[in-house]
């Protein structure tokens, strides 16, 4: 008999995972965050991935979990974290919402300009590297505005991100209905403390540009889905005689596949306007319907002209920042910090155009093709805050099989709170080679077994 399957273990699962997660987040809570003592907030992380693991354990272990209680828990974990302090990125939002209001243009003014000296408050006090322009796309700046237009709070970026957050949540539901799997799937992102720290806590942008992805994804599975029919339907004999009521034409799917690939080209337009990471998945567009590729370029190049009179400063933050500095980034790891920053990105560029060129050559499903290069940019990124582990986890929950590396690096990466700790009490703001190094040892150690598995399998035999 399984352990898994052992009956009081069975009756265990959902209350340690009600308690583990009640505690992340009704902690979070009476703590006031981080902030309120990063030691702490590290326990109560890791009582949040306890509970988390076990909520999937016990919702493996069960035939049906209803949609609504899903989504009726993962609204009820987030409402405490809503009442934390959000994180400081909040106040640059509503402070560029608040320049855009005043006829400024955000990718050319950074907060630290004379120009902006009568408008500094609490809230510009906050904002980090003040010297930088924006690095945040057209469709988060018009977010920005419309939210700074209302309630000039960085509460109100941290509510409207929970918002998206929560999106996110049901467009994995109804996704996961389309392709006729477990509703309980979406568990793997709604209930993961990192995505919980990430948006509810927090208060980032990326919720926005994860949920453009989920549609993003959907409407390349429709694509697929046409296809299938197309061939069906090519397969399939008209007999003499035979009445045609009813009969679906035989264009009528590669019509609605052409559809689906300007949907999928919109969705993937507008999710580089609200971050620009997505760009890289025009490589799985290209594969399937390259007109979703004009699309896409053509709602990029729209979404970028109210803002075009910055010139180069459209794009200046988004190349600088991450030539001044590197933080928590495995290929450091592996290279070593010596290494000259411009050296070392030029090496991670070339991996990954490796990995690009094998989804163009060795297409899998598009949701595998997806993960497969947004896990690619995370790796390769000179700097990775625990958030970026969100934009790979979203599309593990519409997957079959989960890699246990992702999951784990999860829960490992608590120890990124080392760093805030570190300044707050004198230090530099930053982790030191081993804390980076335990962030990362359980994602590879992870990652080869499951290499080393999938490769024994092929071969027939025995992992």
């Amino acid at each position: 008999m399984r352990f898994t399957t052992w009956p009081p273990f069975r009756r265990a699962l959902p209350l340690v995972a009600a308690a583990g997660l009640a505690t992340f987040s009704i902690g979070g809570w009476l703590l006031g965050g981080p902030a309120g003592g990063f030691r702490i907030w590290q326990a109560l992380y890791v009582a949040g991935a306890i509970g988390y693991f076990a909520l999937l354990a016990w919702c493996a272990s069960r035939r049906h979990v209803a949609w609504g209680l899903i989504f009726l828990a993962a609204v009820a974990v987030r409402v405490p974290l809503l009442a934390t302090p959000p994180d400081s990125d909040c106040y640059r939002y509503v402070w560029e919402g608040r320049i855009q209001r005043l006829g400024l243009n955000p990718f050319e003014v950074a907060p630290d300009d004379p120009r902006l000296i009568p408008w500094r408050d609490v809230v510009w006090e906050r904002i980090e590297k003040k010297h930088y322009p924006t690095i945040y796309p057209p469709l988060a700046q018009l977010v920005f505005s419309f939210v700074a237009a209302r309630w000039y709070d960085p509460k109100a970026m941290q509510i409207t991100a929970c918002a998206f957050d929560l999106l996110v949540v049901g467009l994995l539901m109804s996704t996961l209905r389309a392709l006729r799997r477990p509703a309980w799937w979406s568990a793997y992102y709604a209930f993961s403390p990192i995505v919980l720290a990430s948006f509810a806590h927090a208060g980032h942008i990326d919720a926005l540009m994860l949920a453009l992805l989920v549609l993003f994804v959907r409407a390349l599975v429709e694509i697929r889905k046409q296809r299938s029919d197309a061939a069906t339907l090519a397969q399939t004999p008209e007999r003499p005689g035979q009445a045609t009521t009813g009969r679906v034409p035989a264009s009528m799917p590669e019509a609605r596949a052409n559809a689906a690939a300007l949907s999928a080209g919109l969705f993937l337009g507008v999710a580089v306007l609200a971050k620009t990471v997505p760009a890289i998945l025009a490589a799985v567009l290209w594969r399937r319907r390259r007109l979703g590729i004009v699309v896409a370029a053509a709602i990029v190049i729209l979404g970028y002209l109210p803002f075009a009179d910055a010139g180069r400063g459209l794009f200046f933050t988004l190349f600088d920042f991450p030539r001044q500095d590197r933080f928590n980034g495995p290929l450091d790891l592996l290279l070593g910090d010596s290494l000259r920053l411009r050296v070392r990105n030029a090496i991670a560029l070339l991996i990954l155009a490796a990995l690009t060129l094998l989804v163009l050559i060795r297409p899998r499903r598009v949701e595998q093709d997806a993960r497969r290069l947004l896990s690619g940019v995370v790796l390769l990124l000179p700097i990775v805050h625990y958030w970026y582990v969100t934009w790979p986890l979203t599309l593990l929950a519409l997957l079959p099989s989960r890699p246990l590396s992702w999951l784990g690096l999860t829960a490992s990466m608590v120890i990124y709170w080392n760093a805030p700790h570190s300044y707050a009490t004198g230090g530099a703001w930053g982790l030191s080679w081993r804390e980076t190094a335990a962030v990362w040892a359980p994602f590879f150690v992870l990652w080869a077994a499951e290499l080393t598995f999938s490769l024994a399998k092929r071969r027939g035999q025995p992992a």
